[in-house]
Protein backbone atom coordinates (compact mmCIF):
# COMPACT_ATOMS: atom_id res chain seq x y z
CA UNK A 1 0.00 0.00 0.00
CA UNK A 2 1.23 3.40 -0.88
CA UNK A 3 1.65 6.18 1.53
CA UNK A 4 -1.12 8.43 1.21
CA UNK A 5 1.21 11.87 2.14
CA UNK A 6 3.87 10.76 -0.66
CA UNK A 7 1.05 10.99 -3.63
CA UNK A 8 -0.59 14.34 -2.10
CA UNK A 9 1.95 16.82 -1.47
CA UNK A 10 -0.55 19.09 0.50
CA UNK A 11 -0.64 16.75 2.94
CA UNK A 12 2.99 16.10 3.41
CA UNK A 13 3.13 20.37 3.70
CA UNK A 14 0.98 20.02 7.54
CA UNK A 15 3.71 21.52 9.71
CA UNK A 16 2.66 24.18 11.63
CA UNK A 17 3.61 27.77 10.65
CA UNK A 18 4.80 30.37 13.68
CA UNK A 19 5.87 32.97 11.97
CA UNK A 20 2.54 33.88 10.60
CA UNK A 21 1.43 34.85 14.20
CA UNK A 22 4.23 36.88 14.74
CA UNK A 23 3.29 38.50 11.31
CA UNK A 24 -0.26 39.12 12.42
CA UNK A 25 0.82 40.31 16.33
CA UNK A 26 3.39 42.78 14.05
CA UNK A 27 0.41 43.98 11.90
CA UNK A 28 -2.08 44.59 14.37
CA UNK A 29 0.44 46.37 16.86
CA UNK A 30 1.45 48.35 13.78
CA UNK A 31 -2.28 49.72 13.29
CA UNK A 32 -2.96 50.40 17.21
CA UNK A 33 0.33 52.73 16.65
CA UNK A 34 -0.89 54.23 13.83
CA UNK A 35 -4.86 54.32 14.86
CA UNK A 36 -3.30 56.17 18.46
CA UNK A 37 -1.62 58.68 16.41
CA UNK A 38 -4.13 59.54 14.51
CA UNK A 39 -6.33 59.97 16.99
CA UNK A 40 -4.04 62.23 18.81
CA UNK A 41 -4.30 64.40 15.42
CA UNK A 42 -7.69 64.46 14.92
CA UNK A 43 -7.79 65.37 18.97
CA UNK A 44 -5.47 68.16 18.11
CA UNK A 45 -7.62 69.89 15.04
CA UNK A 46 -11.03 69.92 16.79
CA UNK A 47 -9.15 71.71 20.05
CA UNK A 48 -7.78 73.98 17.68
CA UNK A 49 -11.40 74.73 15.97
CA UNK A 50 -12.98 75.07 19.16
CA UNK A 51 -11.07 77.36 21.58
CA UNK A 52 -10.37 80.53 19.90
CA UNK A 53 -9.07 82.92 22.55
CA UNK A 54 -10.27 81.13 25.25
CA UNK A 55 -13.22 79.48 24.29
CA UNK A 56 -15.83 79.65 21.32
CA UNK A 57 -18.59 80.65 23.75
CA UNK A 58 -16.69 84.09 24.32
CA UNK A 59 -15.96 84.23 20.66
CA UNK A 60 -19.85 84.64 19.96
CA UNK A 61 -20.21 87.34 22.94
CA UNK A 62 -16.69 89.32 21.26
CA UNK A 63 -19.53 89.27 18.06
CA UNK A 64 -22.36 90.37 19.39
CA UNK A 65 -20.23 93.19 21.05
CA UNK A 66 -18.60 94.40 18.00
CA UNK A 67 -22.37 94.25 16.43
CA UNK A 68 -23.63 96.55 18.94
CA UNK A 69 -20.85 98.80 18.55
CA UNK A 70 -21.03 98.62 14.63
CA UNK A 71 -24.78 99.59 15.71
CA UNK A 72 -26.87 96.41 14.55
CA UNK A 73 -29.99 95.91 16.68
CA UNK A 74 -30.36 99.23 17.90
CA UNK A 75 -32.83 101.61 17.19
CA UNK A 76 -31.30 104.63 15.84
CA UNK A 77 -32.06 108.00 17.32
CA UNK A 78 -34.61 108.74 13.70
CA UNK A 79 -36.90 105.57 15.23
CA UNK A 80 -36.15 103.18 12.77
CA UNK A 81 -35.84 99.65 13.49
CA UNK A 82 -32.07 99.76 13.50
CA UNK A 83 -31.11 96.64 10.75
CA UNK A 84 -33.62 94.34 10.99
CA UNK A 85 -32.56 91.12 13.35
CA UNK A 86 -28.99 91.45 14.13
CA UNK A 87 -27.69 91.91 17.62
CA UNK A 88 -30.27 90.83 20.71
CA UNK A 89 -33.59 92.43 19.53
CA UNK A 90 -33.92 90.06 16.66
CA UNK A 91 -33.17 87.08 18.34
CA UNK A 92 -35.28 84.37 20.35
CA UNK A 93 -36.91 85.38 23.36
CA UNK A 94 -35.55 84.83 26.89
CA UNK A 95 -34.42 81.24 27.85
CA UNK A 96 -35.36 80.25 31.43
CA UNK A 97 -33.71 77.46 33.26
CA UNK A 98 -36.18 75.46 35.38
CA UNK A 99 -35.90 73.73 38.64
CA UNK A 100 -35.20 69.84 38.18
CA UNK A 101 -38.30 67.53 38.75
CA UNK A 102 -38.01 64.25 40.64
CA UNK A 103 -40.80 61.88 40.68
CA UNK A 104 -41.14 57.89 40.77
CA UNK A 105 -42.59 56.17 38.23
CA UNK A 106 -45.70 54.15 38.44
CA UNK A 107 -45.23 49.88 38.08
CA UNK A 108 -42.36 50.03 39.89
CA UNK A 109 -41.56 50.29 43.34
CA UNK A 110 -37.98 52.03 43.23
CA UNK A 111 -37.63 53.69 39.59
CA UNK A 112 -37.44 57.10 39.69
CA UNK A 113 -36.41 59.66 37.30
CA UNK A 114 -34.71 63.30 37.29
CA UNK A 115 -35.32 65.99 34.61
CA UNK A 116 -33.78 69.17 34.45
CA UNK A 117 -35.49 71.65 31.80
CA UNK A 118 -35.02 74.96 30.47
CA UNK A 119 -38.02 76.81 28.29
CA UNK A 120 -37.61 79.72 25.65
CA UNK A 121 -40.21 82.29 25.20
CA UNK A 122 -41.17 83.58 21.58
CA UNK A 123 -39.83 86.53 20.71
CA UNK A 124 -42.02 88.85 21.68
CA UNK A 125 -43.29 87.18 24.67
CA UNK A 126 -43.14 88.39 27.88
CA UNK A 127 -40.82 86.62 30.73
CA UNK A 128 -42.57 83.86 32.77
CA UNK A 129 -43.94 84.67 35.91
CA UNK A 130 -42.85 82.51 39.03
CA UNK A 131 -46.56 81.44 38.91
CA UNK A 132 -46.11 80.24 35.40
CA UNK A 133 -42.87 78.65 36.05
CA UNK A 134 -44.48 76.65 39.36
CA UNK A 135 -47.09 76.07 36.97
CA UNK A 136 -45.53 74.28 34.58
CA UNK A 137 -43.20 72.10 36.84
CA UNK A 138 -46.54 70.99 38.49
CA UNK A 139 -48.29 70.22 35.43
CA UNK A 140 -44.71 67.99 33.62
CA UNK A 141 -44.23 66.35 37.23
CA UNK A 142 -48.12 64.97 37.01
CA UNK A 143 -47.47 63.93 33.33
CA UNK A 144 -44.17 62.24 34.50
CA UNK A 145 -46.10 60.88 37.17
CA UNK A 146 -48.76 58.22 34.59
CA UNK A 147 -45.71 57.91 32.35
CA UNK A 148 -43.43 54.01 33.34
CA UNK A 149 -39.81 53.47 31.81
CA UNK A 150 -40.81 52.08 28.70
CA UNK A 151 -42.54 55.09 27.54
CA UNK A 152 -39.09 57.15 28.03
CA UNK A 153 -36.77 54.18 26.86
CA UNK A 154 -34.95 55.04 23.37
CA UNK A 155 -34.80 57.82 20.75
CA UNK A 156 -38.15 57.62 20.02
CA UNK A 157 -38.99 57.42 23.67
CA UNK A 158 -37.13 60.43 23.92
CA UNK A 159 -38.58 62.44 21.28
CA UNK A 160 -42.48 61.88 22.51
CA UNK A 161 -41.40 62.85 25.95
CA UNK A 162 -40.08 66.29 24.55
CA UNK A 163 -43.10 66.58 22.49
CA UNK A 164 -45.32 66.16 25.06
CA UNK A 165 -43.42 68.08 27.61
CA UNK A 166 -43.37 71.12 25.19
CA UNK A 167 -47.23 70.68 24.59
CA UNK A 168 -47.45 70.79 28.44
CA UNK A 169 -45.61 74.12 28.51
CA UNK A 170 -47.39 76.06 25.37
CA UNK A 171 -50.59 74.77 26.75
CA UNK A 172 -49.93 76.23 30.32
CA UNK A 173 -48.34 79.59 29.07
CA UNK A 174 -50.72 80.37 26.18
CA UNK A 175 -48.35 79.91 23.38
CA UNK A 176 -45.56 82.19 25.38
CA UNK A 177 -42.78 79.00 25.38
CA UNK A 178 -41.34 78.57 21.76
CA UNK A 179 -39.18 75.65 22.73
CA UNK A 180 -38.11 73.01 25.30
CA UNK A 181 -34.86 72.00 26.00
CA UNK A 182 -34.03 68.66 28.17
CA UNK A 183 -30.98 69.79 29.76
CA UNK A 184 -30.86 66.29 31.55
CA UNK A 185 -32.57 63.09 32.12
CA UNK A 186 -31.89 60.47 34.40
CA UNK A 187 -33.85 57.42 35.32
CA UNK A 188 -32.87 54.64 38.02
Amino acid sequence: MVDATQDNPLLAQEEPKKSSIVVMLAAVAGLSVAAIGVGYLVGGMIRAQSTVDGSQVDAGAAAQKEAKVAGHGEASAAGDHGGGDHGDSGGAGATIIMEPIIVTLPKSNNSWLRLETAVVTGEGKPSLSEASKALILSQISAYLRTTDMGQVYGPSGYLHLHEDILDIARRVTDGAVSEVLILSLVAE
